[in-house]
Order: structure tokens, then C-alpha cells, then sequence
């Protein structure tokens, strides 16, 4: 080797060794250039609604036929990506070669579908089924060795768990993504619910979120502007807030309102031509235009109005409760206030996403108070009042038996997002699979 060619390796690996330095926290960012904005709507779009929506649709669901109606509409809509994910139990789909040897080769013929009309393929690395949840870190590392160098020349980008920060630990999280982003240079996402920001602090190049069900449009937009300031300057893409498959005018009313918080596109439906990220400049609201009139005109600030709820759970379970309000004239940042704590319960979580925790034992009803500040002004005080049933697990329909009939109530909301044992949802956690029908057997009384 001459000493010119010896300079230059020289040269090259101090160059390398400067850029990690440089970049601590993060690990081979990668531009997010030609993956952002998200385009497209996973949950509510019509062409699956018959099969139910979701990230195991187009790879597990579709048929040959409803895949080229499916991207036929993503087209006519001005949508430019599609999520697939790689492995459900629910939905009976395992790409992975410890699985199915022949599973890398027919996941990357979905993905040439997509790509031959020109459709970007988001993949999602689910943690929440399939045969991740509960797996070692060595044979996750070892799934993705495996698989990504056969579908990496067709993929747009990847998501890292399917709200990670419920299924796996920050540690497990980040060896994960840490492993993924050595394998490949597409831009990496945290798929996430509101609050433990810290999951994508490293290897995330991008997140999206799952704002949870029920929101109102203003709702979404404190949740946008919270996971922007909170996350800066990574982007945020609106990612899930409506799984009313009949009812796709929500998910673009609820999406739009994310883009106005300058959300770095949408999952979930939305007009394609409210984008305005990346010329918000990573902020939660729009770069302000200056406009001078001759005769300022002088607006008074109202204040929020905050809504009273009432939610039912049952003997010892936890429930999910958003805190809303109404606030058309902002101008936020909001931040909430408790100013009563429950009498026989405990209360956890941030903003206006919070979990309720009946004290063990106890049926009855309890509340607690509590205000929101919109920057300049606080709301009215509003009650949440919380009525704890004495149903047993597994008992939906509240007659204090466990039987066929709380089955029948479970089978008819399987595989949706809804919230409380009402529903189905023993485990109340937002969705109803089956780990509640192993609740319902569990206490199966006949």
C-alpha cells in the first residue's frame, strides 16, 4: 500500500471517529428525506373495511384482488405509503425465517406490489404479538440478521414496535432498534403512546404516534404539540386516532387537526395537501406570517372550558381516561392540573392522559378534580367521576356470571380498539384480543 492510499484510510477513519463524537445520543442518524410526510391511512381506509384494518391487513388479510383495490384508492387519494407489519398471532402471519424459511421471499413480494405503483412500504416490527412479545433479545436480534438484508432494497422505512413503551422495557427497546439501525440505513420510527419520551432518544430517527381512541380535534392537537416539544427536533408523525372503519370523514377531521401542529404527516387519514412540515420548522404550530393592518385589532382570551366525564370499570381494574376540553381560541402550550386526588384509588400518567386504579377491594363511586391552563388563562374545574361495578373478570354484561353470553360480547368486538370490560376488554387496556378471551376462560363459571 503506498502512503497516499495510507493517508486516506487515515484521513476517512479520523473522519469517522469526529462524527460519533460529534453525535452522541444518536445512533447513525439517518435523514428522513423521502420517507416524511407520511401519507396514508392504515385503520379506517375502505378498501380493507370488510377484514378490518390494521398493519397485518395487506400481509395477511387481503386477498390478491383487494390489494390492487387497495392500492388503486391510496392512489386516488394523493396517499404515498402503506404499513404492513411482519408478524401478528391474531392475524396468523410470521414472515420471520425462524418461522417460515420461505417468509422473507413472499414478505418482500408484498412489498414489490407496493413499490411497483409506486407506494412506499413502511414495515412494522411489531412487539405486541406474534412471536416477539415475549422473546429474548438473542432471537430478536437474530430474526432481524436474518431477515431485513432480504427486504431492505424495498423498504421505505421501519417502526419499531407497535406501542413499544407498553410491551417492552427501554433497554430491550433500544438493543432492538440500536441492532436494526447496524443492519440498515433507512430511517428508523418508535411507534409509541403519549408520555415516555425517552424512547426515541437514540436509534429514532422519527416517531409515530398512537394518540388512543375518542379524542376530539383539539385534544389531538395538545397531543401533537406535546410529543414536538417533547421530542424536538425529531419529527412526529400523527400516527393513530379513530378505528371507526365506517367512518373515514373522522380520521381525516382528527388527522388534519394534527397537521395544523405541524405533525410530519399521517397514518390514519388526512388531507393531503394540509401538510405544511417540515416549514413549521419542527415546531407545534406554523411559521408565523407577519401581517400589518392599519387598525390592530385587540383579541381577549378565553379560557378553556373543561368537560365533566364519567367512566364505569370493574372490581380491581385499571381504566384509561382522557382529560378533555374545549379551547377554539388556544393559545397554548396546556398543561393540566389535579386538584383533587381520588378517595379510593391512585392515579398515574401525564397531561391529559391519565389511569385510574381502584384501591383493591373496592366498589363504589369515586372522583377526582381537576383544570387545564391554555398559556394564559385556567379552566373551570371538571369532575371525572368513576364508578366501580363488582363484576367479575371475564363478566361484560354485568350479572355477575361468567358464561356464554360474555363470550358472545367478547367475539363480537374482537380485534377492536375499545376500552372497559363492557366491551370485552377484561385486561382494560384498550383493546380486545386474546389474552381477554384467556380472562373470560379463566372464570368461566357456565
Amino acid at each position: 500500500m503506498n502512503i497516499a492510499n495510507l493517508k486516506k484510510i487515515i484521513v476517512t477513519f479520523t473522519l469517522v471517529i469526529l462524527f460519533g463524537a460529534l453525535t452522541t445520543g444518536y445512533v447513525l442518524a439517518e435523514p428522513t428525506t423521502g420517507t416524511l410526510p407520511h401519507k396514508t391511512d392504515f385503520l379506517t381506509f375502505p378498501a380493507c373495511k370488510t377484514k378490518g384494518c390494521g398493519t397485518t391487513w395487506y400481509a395477511a388479510k387481503a386477498t390478491a384482488a383487494e390489494r390492487t383495490t387497495y392500492r388503486s384508492d391510496i392512489i386516488r387519494r394523493n396517499y404515498t405509503h402503506a404499513y404492513l407489519s411482519v408478524t401478528s398471532s391474531t392475524a396468523g402471519h410470521l414472515y420471520y425465517p425462524s418461522q417460515d424459511p420461505n417468509g422473507p421471499a413472499k414478505f418482500k413480494a408484498l412489498l414489490q406490489e407496493l413499490a411497483n405503483d409506486g407506494i412506499k412500504p413502511v414495515v412494522w416490527l411489531t412487539s405486541d404479538s406474534g412471536t416477539w412479545r415475549n422473546q429474548s433479545i438473542d432471537i430478536i436480534k437474530n430474526d432481524l440478521s436474518n431477515f431485513i438484508p432480504v427486504i431492505d432494497s424495498l423498504v421505505n422505512s421501519y417502526v419499531v414496535g407497535l406501542e413499544a413503551d407498553e410491551y417492552w422495557t427501554l433497554d430491550k427497546t433500544n438493543q432492538i432498534g440500536a441492532h436494526l439501525d447496524s443492519l440498515t440505513s433507512k430511517p428508523l420510527a418508535d411507534h409509541q403512546l403519549p408520555g415516555k419520551w425517552d424512547y426515541c432518544t437514540g436509534w429514532c430517527d422519527y416517531m409515530i404516534l398512537q394518540y388512543g381512541f375518542g379524542k376530539t380535534a383539539d385534544g389531538i392537537k395538545t397531543m401533537t404539540g406535546n410529543a414536538i416539544n417533547s421530542l424536538s427536533p425529531k419529527p412526529v408523525v400523527a400516527g393513530e386516532y379513530n378505528t371507526d372503519e365506517n367512518n373515514e370523514a373522522l380520521s381525516i377531521t382528527l388527522g388534519n387537526a394534527a397537521l395544523t401542529r405541524c405533525a410530519a404527516g399521517f397514518g390514519n387519514g388526512a388531507t393531503p395537501g394540509n401538510v405544511i412540515w417540515p416549514s413549521c420548522s419542527g415546531t407545534n404550530t406554523p411559521t408565523p406570517t407577519l401581517i400589518v393592518t392599519p387598525t390592530p385589532t385587540v383579541t381577549i382570551n378565553q379560557p378553556p372550558v373543561a368537560h365533566n366525564v364519567t367512566v364505569t370499570t370493574s372490581l380491581n381494574t385499571p381504566i384509561y381516561i382522557q382529560l378533555t376540553f374545549d379551547d377554539p381560541d388556544g393559545p397554548g402550550p396546556y398543561t393540566y392540573s389535579i386538584t383533587q386526588q381520588p378517595t379510593n384509588g391512585n392515579l398515574t400518567g401525564s397531561d391529559n392522559d391519565r389511569t385510574y386504579m381502584p384501591n383493591s377491594g373496592f366498589t363504589g363511586t369515586d372522583t377526582f378534580k381537576w383544570k387545564v391552563r391554555d398559556g394564559l388563562a385556567d379552566s373551570n374545574v371538571a369532575t371525572v367521576t368513576i364508578n366501580v361495578t363488582a363484576s367479575k373478570p371475564g363478566d361484560a354484561n354485568g350479572d355477575g356470571k361468567v358464561n356464554i353470553a360474555d363470550y358472545a360480547i367478547w367475539l363480537t368486538n374482537y380485534n377492536k380498539n375499545l376500552s372497559g370490560p363492557t366491551f370485552g376488554d377484561f385486561n382494560s387496556n384498550g383493546k380486545i384480543d386474546g389474552i381477554d378471551f384467556i380472562i373470560w376462560l379463566k372464570n368461566y363459571t357456565g
